[in-house]
């Protein structure tokens, strides 16, 4: 049966390498297919046909050392696209990692999938590449898939041994999270990233330095869900508007400005003819004032004369006395000026500081919450069997290790299923020991609180009737337990 699968996997790595060598000679034509797309693990992939070669294989963990029981392998491949297809820049002459897949846990190659597909250095097997090339439009940007080269996981689906790496790969990642969380928890202000902008755009900036930390995060978050939501500009038809009525409503209301325009204009041209005549008017009214003006002055000019002597005297003197007392006024108020200036400077500089520490403490929390978003849609994935009755034992109750505060309780829960005595020996392991109980396990994912502790009256040793729910895909606590005296909700994870 081997015999016959391997002369019928050589027969279409045979049937590709000539695909390739025609497109690698004159290229595709009219007739070639339509692009396939393919969705997996929930997101839609461009399927990419073509050639992988083996580059590397390289023992990384030795079997004493791998939760597995077996040595675990690097293996590196290059890939070659056979129609034409252009990978995206991160899959571009680069050596690819090869895994197997549980879920969306990678599992690394043993010694016994090796020597079953023959895997060579050099060697070339026919291979999928899915990409996508939206960023950011899934969680992995690329995945495999090939007929020759299987997702077999017989090797490492042995005993518990896939179930406690799969264990061990959520610890880790849960224990990460946790830890990255409650440093931008305690120290918004050291996790937030420096603004690099000008004096005059920082000041053109809204200022958030009056704010409080809560206030911060609102603003934050309501600014991190529109940019997410806004995907695309609406259209008319969009907003449920006739575009045809629209463009005549818009049309007529720009012809009737125009021909206020024009009216106004004509009313202008009158109004300025009426205004040229009461000009002339009043221009032959004052001529006719000076005349008789200059005939007094004339009258009079002999006995003004000496008047105006001694008052152009007199106007010296004052004026010279005003100027010397305005000159001292603009130079005391020109020194107050500058001390006032070298104030407003200093307090403007102290202003904007603040401001930019205020912008950075809200990038921080914007940024925090659209990890947590993110964090929280992986959760939203997660998939459990269905709910089996039992009895729940208190087996212990202590201090998050985690959470340094004390604010959060580890509470360790052995569930004893109804059938437990008509299991197995094997099948019994699982239920003889203690998993760590979890309040709302597919969204807040939160220890319970001392608050939550005394209201239940929660005790080691502590045995009633509940249920139980064990993991069958996706990144969440591997056991839910509940029970009418022990309820997880979300609303238990705000106590």
């Amino acid at each position: 049966m081997r015999s016959f699968h391997f002369v019928r996997y050589f027969l279409f790595l045979l049937t590709l390498t000539t695909v390739y060598q025609t497109w690698s000679q004159g290229g595709t034509s009219a007739n070639d297919p339509i692009k396939k797309r393919k969705v997996v693990r929930g997101c839609e992939y461009d399927v990419v046909p073509g050639l992988a070669t083996i580059e590397q294989i390289k023992v990384t963990k030795s079997s004493e050392q791998s939760i597995l029981k077996y040595d675990e392998y690097t293996i590196l491949f290059s890939f070659q696209p056979m129609l034409g297809d252009r990978l995206i820049d991160e899959l571009k002459g680069a050596k690819i990692p090869f895994y197997l897949r549980s879920g969306s846990l990678k599992v690394p190659v043993g010694p016994k999938y090796i020597e079953q597909y023959r895997l060579k250095v050099g060697t070339k097997y026919a291979m999928n590449i899915l990409q996508n090339t939206v960023e950011d439009a899934c969680l992995e940007a690329y995945t495999y898939e090939s007929k020759a080269l299987r997702n077999d996981l017989f090797e490492a689906d042995v005993d518990e041994n896939l179930y406690n790496y799969k264990k061990h790969a959520f610890s880790s990642n849960q224990q990460k999270m946790e830890l990255a969380y409650e440093d931008k928890r305690t120290h918004p202000e050291e996790n937030a990233t420096p603004l690099v902008m000008s004096i005059d755009e920082l000041r053109k900036q809204p200022d958030y330095s009056n704010l409080s930390d809560e206030e911060l995060r609102q603003i934050a978050r309501e600014e991190a869900l529109k940019e997410m939501n806004e995907n695309k500009d609406l259209s008319a038809e969009d907003l449920g508007l006739n575009e045809s009525d629209l463009r005549a409503e818009i049309e007529s209301k720009v012809r009737n400005e125009y021909a206020e325009k024009e009216n106004a204009t004509s009313a202008d041209e009158s109004s300025q003819n009426s205004v040229k005549d009461e000009l002339k008017d009043q221009k032959n009214k004052a001529k006719e004032e000076e005349r008789l003006r200059k005939l007094e002055e004339k009258q009079q000019k002999e006995l003004l004369d000496k008047k105006k002597a001694r008052e152009e005297e007199i106007r010296k003197e004052i004026e010279d006395e005003i100027r010397a007392k305005i000159e001292q006024e603009k130079q005391a108020q020109e020194a107050i000026e500058k001390r006032q200036q070298d104030e407003n400077e200093k307090n403007e500089q102290r202003k904007l500081e603040k401001k930019r520490k205020a912008l950075e403490k809200k990038e921080s929390f914007k940024k925090e919450f659209m990890e947590n978003m993110k964090q929280k849609s992986l959760m939203k994935e997660c998939n459990y069997s269905a709910r089996q009755s039992g009895t729940l034992q208190i087996t212990s109750i202590k201090p998050s290790s985690t959470i340094s505060d004390g604010s959060r309780l580890e509470v360790y829960i052995r569930f004893k299923p109804d059938t437990y005595e008509s299991l197995t020996k094997k099948d019994r392991k699982m239920w003889d020991q203690s998993y760590l109980f979890i309040l709302d396990p597919t969204g807040e994912a939160s220890l319970p609180s001392q608050a939550y502790v005394d209201k239940h009256d929660i005790k080691v040793d502590m045995t009633f009737p509940g249920f139980a729910q064990t993991l069958n895909s996706g990144i969440c606590s591997s056991m839910m337990m509940y029970a009418p005296q022990l309820p997880n909700d979300a609303s238990m994870a705000k106590m």
